[in-house]
């Protein structure tokens, strides 16, 4: 299949945590990309060449990159210079669960009296994730009326979200397991399949379907994996309770079935960020909206909260009272700045209403920028994190904190959530290790 972008250009609308790495891959590649955002001062600071936020390979590509992409405030251009746009915009969770769809919504009315009067089709892929129903019964119906266009025949659109992680946005990208389209029509869905894949360092596998199968594809994997995580947890949490058990051999042994695989299935804390938690809550939503009773992912959202009750219990057997409590690794996880659901966060929050002192490090967080850890301590330096500590709790599998060297320091305990050290290495005399997933001892 080969398809011709006129100018090979493209917007994307939306220059965000997720909007700003994807525009950047793709002028990478070659595209003409311009960046749109509402935010003057977003789009005045990545006119001076400096990117706003800290995700891996931002900056460079912005660097390296920056004759490819143009950052404009005009919806105007938007539709003239280019004939396709992405929308990458926020979809923050409503009470019962689902997505609001404001943000789309407000982006989309910006550009209809240009679409209105472009004589050309213009196309609009819907990135950010969305709930069941939303491009039938929202957005559909806000462009046909907005435009006085048909989709599909004078509109493209498509729902194609992209399976990312913050700390990997670039990576994930370009190198994605699958890619799924849900389409308007065949002819917009080839143009977007073809965009897409012109990143893809990889071959990945395309599924292209409509919106309504697009839409649950997206909170189905989520809750999967989800699924999966709480799984491997409640393994963790029998081997720590069963004499001479470890949940990594168990886990192990078990992924190596076909049916099953090793990703996500390690057990240690729970999972956390802006999509999983989310996800979950959203096909729930789903769920009861087409008045069914099923509450598989609302179980594994309750299962998940708990997870911080099971550590911090281990955490406080150790905890002597007047001692300070170390947390190493505030992040959801390694390489992003993003504390959202942070198991590490939970677990200081929790100390924190038991009025325990608590020192905390992580590689990316500086002190006074959270409102969660105005009442912590945050050392500049991982060793004076576990200087300070009496009791050290490994929350965030930094690469970094496997390079403490243990043996420097006597009389700690060190609750290492992921298993990243290797207590073989270690004088165990002088300090004791508590590994989440494995028997811990009643004494």
């Amino acid at each position: 299949m080969s398809i011709i972008i006129l100018n090979n250009k493209i917007s994307i609308i939306g220059l965000g945590k997720l909007g700003l790495p994807f525009a950047l891959t793709y002028a990478s590649t070659g595209f003409q990309v311009i960046g749109y955002d509402i935010n003057h001062s977003l789009i005045q600071k990545l006119q001076s060449g400096a990117s706003p936020i800290s995700e891996p390979q931002t900056q460079d590509l912005l660097n390296k990159y920056k004759s490819n992409i143009t950052f404009l405030i005009d919806p105007k251009k938007i539709i003239e210079e280019n004939d396709i746009s992405f929308i990458v915009v926020p979809t923050p969770s409503k009470k019962d669960g689902s997505f609001s769809s404001l943000y789309i919504e407000q982006a989309l009315k910006a550009f209809l009296p240009y679409i209105k009067r472009k004589q050309k089709k213009h196309t609009f892929v819907i990135t950010s994730t969305i709930s069941p129903g939303t491009m039938e019964d929202r957005i559909k119906p806000l462009l046909e009326k907005g435009t006085q266009k048909k989709i599909g025949n004078d509109i493209g659109l498509c729902y194609s979200p992209e399976l990312i992680a913050l700390g990997s946005v670039v990576q994930n990208i370009t190198h994605p397991d699958f890619l799924f389209i849900g389409e308007s029509d065949k002819k917009t869905g080839d143009l977007v399949e073809s965009i897409r894949k012109s990143v893809c360092i990889n071959n990945p596998k395309i599924i292209r379907t409509n919106w309504i199968n697009a839409e649950l594809i997206k909170l189905s994997l989520n809750a999967y994996i989800t699924t999966k995580i709480s799984f491997a947890n409640m393994i963790a949490r029998i081997a720590e309770s069963t004499p001479d058990a470890d949940s990594t051999v168990i886990l192990n042994a078990i992924g190596q079935d076909s049916r099953i695989g090793t990703k996500y299935l390690k057990g240690g804390l729970g999972f956390g960020g802006p999509c999983f938690p989310r996800d979950n809550l959203s096909l729930y939503s789903a769920i009861k909206k087409i008045g069914l009773d099923i509450k598989l992912p609302l179980n594994t959202d309750q299962f998940n909260r708990k997870q911080i009750e099971y550590v911090y219990k281990i955490v406080n057997k150790y905890h002597k009272k007047g001692k300070t409590i170390g947390i190493l690794g505030l992040s959801y996880k390694p390489d992003t700045n993003v504390i959202e659901e942070s198991q590490g966060v939970l677990l200081i929050q929790k100390l924190i209403d038991k009025k325990v002192s608590v020192v905390t490090f992580d590689p990316q967080i500086q002190q006074n920028t959270i409102k969660e850890l105005e009442k912590v301590q945050i050392s500049k330096t991982m060793e004076e994190c576990v200087k300070l500590s009496e009791v050290v709790v490994i929350t965030t599998q930094w690469s970094q904190f496997k390079e403490i060297n243990w043996d420097k320091y006597k009389g700690k305990v060190i609750v290492d959530c992921w298993r990243m050290i290797d207590v073989s290495k270690y004088n165990r005399t002088k300090n004791r290790y508590v590994q989440l997933g494995k028997y811990i001892s009643s004494t």
